[in-house]
């Protein structure tokens, strides 16, 4: 990670984020959860999009850790 003007000195096209979103819960394991259905990254995933101002159409890569 470097800053846009950085990025033009090395031999690869940069490539920019433009958004990312993170998300925890408050129960420590999944069946404490009261939405099994729902998890942090539902929330987080749509912020992400929000601020970046993409949908998930136009990712070509995600990665999620739980």
């Amino acid at each position: 990670v470097t800053s846009a003007a950085r990025a033009k000195s090395f031999p690869h096209p940069p490539v920019y984020l433009l958004g990312a979103g993170a998300g925890v819960t408050d129960h420590d394991t999944i069946w404490q959860s009261p939405r099994m259905t729902t998890t942090p990254v539902v929330i987080s995933a749509r912020k992400a999009y929000e601020m970046a101002g993409v949908g998930p159409r136009d990712i070509q890569f995600a990665e999620f850790y739980d």
